[in-house]
């Protein structure tokens, strides 16, 4: 995979990052308080069914993609402390800033760079959180350079809860993936365009890429659907 490919796409979320941040995370129209309420009610009811299967994930999170924050936020409720990270340095500056009016200590929001976030050290994070982020990088490549470092972070026994859309790639899906990099702006929709288009993994790609990492798969939720989620965990290393 090209590092270019990275700055690209960060570069067309920092456009949305500067004119229209919630849209970018959210297309359904929510904004303001609602907007990140729904953030709330995601992370409880993930936070819920992990405990529910035996699990209690606490100290150190990581929000990959964090975007504005709206998961951060209601991690930072839960745990010591949390990290967003995301690739948009427009998306970050907008996060922190709602963090210092809200007066939230135990964040901070780091920059990933070429699919790196070297600023979080390594096995430093307890529970690692991703949702609506996989779905849209749009090589294998960017997948396997994000959950390679989200690897790196997580602590040996570690767990994560990782989200990807995994219907089948359909005739007409295929059609137009291979149609709408070559459109001229502006043609087609704008949910079905990059960067808000969503890309349909295959799941035996992500699994066998977990599976290389030392990543276990614990449950599998939504299969073969667009809210296909993981929990997963670090290998813990014998002695």
């Amino acid at each position: 995979m090209r590092m270019n490919e990275h700055r690209a796409v960060a570069d067309r979320w920092d456009r949305y990052g500067r004119d229209r941040p919630e849209f970018a995370v959210l297309t359904d129209g929510r904004t303001g308080a609602e907007f990140y309420e729904s953030g709330r009610t995601e992370v409880f009811r993930i936070l819920d069914t992990i405990v529910a299967l035996g699990n209690h994930p606490r100290g150190r999170a990581l929000d990959l993609g964090c975007g504005l924050g709206r998961l951060t936020f209601a991690l930072a409720s839960r745990f010591d402390a949390v990290i967003g990270v995301d690739h948009s340095a427009a998306m970050l500056n907008r996060a922190r800033s709602r963090s210092h009016d809200l007066h939230v200590t135990n964040a901070r929001f780091v920059l990933a760079e070429d699919g790196r976030f070297t600023e979080v050290g390594t096995a430093t994070v307890d529970f690692a959180l991703s949702r609506l982020v996989f779905q849209h990088m749009p090589s294998v490549g960017m997948i396997a350079s994000n959950v390679t470092e989200l690897a790196r972070t997580l602590r040996p026994g570690g767990i994560a809860w990782l989200q990807f859309d995994t219907r089948p790639q359909t005739l007409l899906y295929r059609i137009w993936d291979w149609i709408e990099p070559h459109l001229p702006k502006g043609v087609g929709p704008e949910t079905r365009r990059a960067p808000l288009r969503r890309y349909r993994r295959r799941p035996i790609e992500l699994e066998g890429l977990l599976g290389n990492l030392g990543l276990e798969i614990l449950h599998q939720f939504g299969q073969n659907s667009e809210c296909h989620e993981y929990l997963i965990r670090a290998r813990v290393t014998a002695s």
